[in-house]
């Protein structure tokens, strides 16, 4: 189940931040929130408001930015669920290499992000 795609919520992100209009901040949200469905419906509200579902899951500033070292642009896209579960897997991650793990599994998912996506996912991730 590939589910909804991080792209949307980005770009309405996006324009509700260059809207200084409430009515149409409101009608962007409820636009976005119509396409999700399922679990989509937790990670969209979850990643508005900059919160992940698990928590504090580990991993700092220098985590972040050894994962987005020498990136190239990407094209991909990715989906929500797949967030959720390298998030959950990062999550649970400890012991020795955890560390390296979790780097390789953020800078898989910032490969798969354009610069715009991966600015909103480092924001997120960092609270």
């Amino acid at each position: 189940m590939a589910g909804m795609e991080l792209k949307p919520l980005v770009d309405s992100v996006g324009s509700v931040r260059a809207t200084p209009r409430k009515t149409e901040k409101t009608q962007l949200l409820a636009n976005l929130l119509k396409q999700a469905e399922g679990k989509d419906i937790e990670l969209v509200a979850n990643y508005l408001v900059g919160t992940l579902p698990q928590g504090k899951i580990g991993i700092g500033w220098r985590i972040v930015e050894q994962s987005r070292a020498d990136l190239l642009v990407a094209e991909a896209s990715l989906s929500l669920h797949e967030i959720d579960h390298v998030l959950n897997a990062i999550a649970t991650d400890q012991g020795a290499g955890s560390t390296a793990r979790k780097i390789q599994a953020l800078r898989g998912l910032f490969e798969r992000s354009d610069p715009t996506d991966r600015h909103f996912l480092t924001q997120l991730f960092m609270g």
